[in-house]
């Protein structure tokens, strides 16, 4: 009966303490949309059984773990510029630190407004993030902004485009100014300081992000 009484106190200790922790974890939440149709200016005309918000929605969905993966894990980039003389072509690759789950993702307050769907997003920070924040916010990263466009009509694969290429020409600017030769390969990580701005200008998806940045190794040329 003892043992008993013990594992019931531990298994109630384990939940209040499991309770405790997840209130303790920051809430990252903001608004995102998506139009309600592909093409505003052309008459969309839902499937059998769909919302008329549903594809907008759809979009949200595709489009939010991207991003709930920018603001909680980052991505580590590799960044070949282009170099003529060496007949060496331009290569920029993302790769997330880890992948925020879809399922963790909350979608409240929806509302339509100028042919767009509008809603909350919030995204639950993971453990340590209060950790790592304070190094991303020390010297040890610097603070960048970029600006990236991406084609309209392929949706949230053009927003998530966009914002591929605002980290680039963040890295880029950046790099341009602080290396005097080109290099062979740098390395390094980015995170979203907060949740980027999206707007359409010109048939484009146009991104305005703001990270926290930091090269890891620079590889340069042993040759020339």
């Amino acid at each position: 009966m003892r043992i008993g009484k013990v594992i019931f106190f531990a298994a109630i200790f384990l939940f209040i303490s499991e309770c405790l922790f997840s209130q303790e974890r920051e809430v990252h939440t903001f608004r995102l949309w998506a139009f309600l149709e592909p093409e505003p200016s052309l008459e969309y005309k839902p499937k059998d059984g769909e919302k008329l918000y549903q594809y907008a929605l759809n979009g949200i969905k595709e489009l939010a773990p991207f991003l709930a993966t920018g603001i909680a894990y980052g991505w580590e980039f590799t960044f070949t510029p282009s170099d003529s003389v060496r007949k060496v072509d331009e290569f920029f690759l993302l790769e997330p630190i880890q992948n925020y789950p879809a399922e963790g993702i909350k979608y409240s307050k929806p509302e339509i407004e100028d042919g767009k769907f509008i809603c909350a997003v919030s995204v639950e920070m993971p453990d340590g993030f209060s950790e790592r924040k304070k190094i991303w916010e020390s010297i040890a990263y610097q603070k960048l902004h970029g600006v990236g466009s991406g084609p309209f009509i392929k949706g949230a694969e053009g927003i998530r485009a966009a914002c591929e290429e605002a980290v680039k020409t963040a890295v880029k600017e950046n790099l341009r100014g602080v290396l005097k030769n080109k290099p062979k390969e740098i390395t390094g990580s980015v995170i979203f300081q907060s949740p980027p701005a999206i707007h359409v200008e010109n048939g484009r998806y146009v991104v305005n992000a703001d990270f926290f940045f930091r090269t890891s190794s620079v590889v340069p040329y042993t040759v020339f």
